[in-house]
């Protein structure tokens, strides 16, 4: 990665796997001269009437585009929720599935407006590519998966691999593995190879653990012929923390996203939601009229309308809605990713 990214900073010729023939893209540098020259994304976003949002699209739950080109998934509606806040209508989407290794590209060069590709927020990813994250969506870390006999549906703790088989991803998966097995002293064979080849032969019996990303292995299970037969452990060997991303030089932009994330958090630790918003159209709580844009022009400090949490909360819904309409059905429980009200580790900052 560090290679690509040092080559597209000159501006020149890169190759990908992705792409068949070598393409000129621009500097981030140019880039930001060009976005700032626009007026920004913000900006670019109105004019076109459209949000562009760079997804992954192949992640039942998170991003998914089915065989009609329908579009479904957490990080689907919150591209969803930004097209709310910004443009007053929740359908004005232009999802773009975006390789993982373009993904940085494709946010870098203007392609995409705003990139929720299930992607972690890193120290290297945060400097090196000239991205700023935004507030993290979901709490995710590394798993493990054990296929159970008939006799051990009960809850199982790490030590239960001992001896036993472990499919896991090549690379900075299966190193933490091999990382845990000399700091707890536990015995284990590791079996790493490409993701598909790791679900195979576990679903085939090769290996009765599979060790992934929490919600990777959530998805998985879901599409087991049995998933009451597979638990998903309690222990995360990792801190992965998804968040979306957008260009590193544009703080309006940034500020727009964080805030519309911050929105359906801070709907949740209100008590509103999309079925029950109309309940508050006639509340006096100076909390919530300023939140709903009746009595602060919030808003239009960001360059938004007054009443654009209305239009994301009647569209889209709160973090809580979200939730449950995509990631419950796969039995991914909520755990870090409550409201701080409940222990958890979503906080919306203030909205005054």
């Amino acid at each position: 990665m560090s290679v690509a990214l040092a080559l597209l900073s000159a501006g020149c010729q890169i190759f990908s796997p992705e792409i068949t023939k070598p393409v000129t893209l621009p500097s981030p540098t140019a880039t930001a001269q060009s976005t700032a020259k626009n007026g920004g994304v913000l900006e670019r976003v109105k004019t076109r009437g459209k949000l562009i949002c760079g997804l992954n699209g192949k992640l039942p739950g998170f991003s998914y585009v089915d065989d009609k080109g329908v579009w479904s998934g957490f990080d689907v509606d919150f591209c969803r929720s930004i097209a709310a806040a910004v443009l007053g209508d929740a359908k004005a989407v232009d999802y773009q599935a975006i390789p993982t290794q373009q993904r940085f590209t494709a946010l870098q060069s203007g392609e995409i407006d705003v990139l929720l590709h299930h992607t972690a927020w890193t120290l290297s990813r945060d400097t090196e590519n000239d991205v700023s994250f935004m507030p993290t969506t979901w709490f995710d870390g590394q798993g493990l998966m054990v296929k159970l006999a008939a006799k051990d549906r009960s809850t199982q703790k790490i030590d239960s691999i001992e001896g036993k088989n472990v499919c896991v991803e090549t690379g900075a998966n299966a190193a933490k593995l091999t990382e845990i097995s000399k700091k707890l002293d536990i015995s284990f064979t590791s079996m790493p190879s490409d993701p598909d080849k790791a679900l195979s032969t576990y679903t085939k019996g090769g290996c009765s653990v599979i060790s992934a990303d929490k919600s990777q292995l959530s998805i998985w299970r879901s599409k087991l012929p049995k998933p009451t037969e597979h638990q998903i452990l309690d222990v995360m060997l990792t801190k992965e923390p998804l968040s979306p991303a957008v260009i590193g030089n544009d703080d309006r932009w940034r500020d727009v996203v964080s805030w519309v994330i911050y929105a359906t958090f801070y709907a949740e630790e209100l008590g509103i939601n999309q079925k029950n918003l109309a309940t508050f159209k006639d509340s006096t709580d100076p909390e919530i009229t300023s939140f709903l844009g009746r009595s602060e022009a919030l808003g239009i400090k960001l360059g938004l309308d007054p009443d654009w949490t209305t239009q994301v909360l009647k569209s889209v819904g709160s973090y809580s809605d979200i939730y449950t309409r995509n990631l419950e059905p796969l039995g991914l429980s909520r755990g870090l990713n409550t409201s701080w009200q409940k222990g958890g580790l979503l906080y919306a900052m203030p909205f005054r």
